[in-house]
């Protein structure tokens, strides 16, 4: 693409990488998945800055869909993760199918990420580069860059004693990965 590009023949290009949830917010053993997923979201970043330029774009999707790998989660999970993220009443998560605890807790087949993909390709999306998109049954969102949040500063290295002295307060109220769902 790049090279065409840079011929004259091609208008414009769209590079669209799926990633997952597994790897922006983590999922308990899904370590290998997970590390390489985000990977993706790297590769996207890179390739977005580097053919921009050249009117290419690189985006990718972490969808919330149910597939053949989301089949294995284990039905006592999924009512469990239904109950946590307040998808169904208490009443409702015990006796809901498994296809619509599925549905509501990941949104329902490739279908629902299939427009977004369409978005993306098409020629109304050339102004967005290097996004990472969730898109599920009914919601679409756009994941903030992992910028930095909470910033020490100061002349020269830090010691260990004032990292020793700041680091509690950087990191007072940060969440848990091991406790969140």
């Amino acid at each position: 693409m790049r090279n065409a590009a840079k011929e004259g023949k091609l208008k414009n290009g769209r590079i669209i990488n799926i990633t997952s949830h597994a790897g922006i917010r983590g999922n308990p053993g899904q370590v290998n998945y997970g590390a390489a997923k985000m990977g993706v979201v790297g590769f996207t970043y890179c390739c977005a800055m580097a053919l921009g330029g050249q009117g290419i774009t690189c985006n990718a999707i972490a969808p919330r869909a149910s597939t053949r790998l989301t089949d294995t989660v284990p039905e006592a999970r999924l009512r469990e993760l239904t109950a946590r993220r307040g998808l169904a009443s208490p009443e409702e998560v015990q006796s809901l199918p498994v296809e619509e605890l599925k549905r509501r807790l990941l949104g329902g087949g490739p279908e629902a990420v299939a427009p977004l993909v369409c978005w993306l390709a098409s020629d109304d999306s050339s102004h967005v580069n290097g996004q990472v998109f969730m898109m599920t049954e009914g919601k679409v969102g756009i994941f903030n860059s992992m910028d930095e949040t909470k910033l020490a500063f100061k002349d020269g290295i830090f010691t260990v004693d004032e990292l020793w002295n700041i680091m509690p307060v950087m990191t007072a109220g940060l969440p848990d990965l091991a406790k969140a769902d």
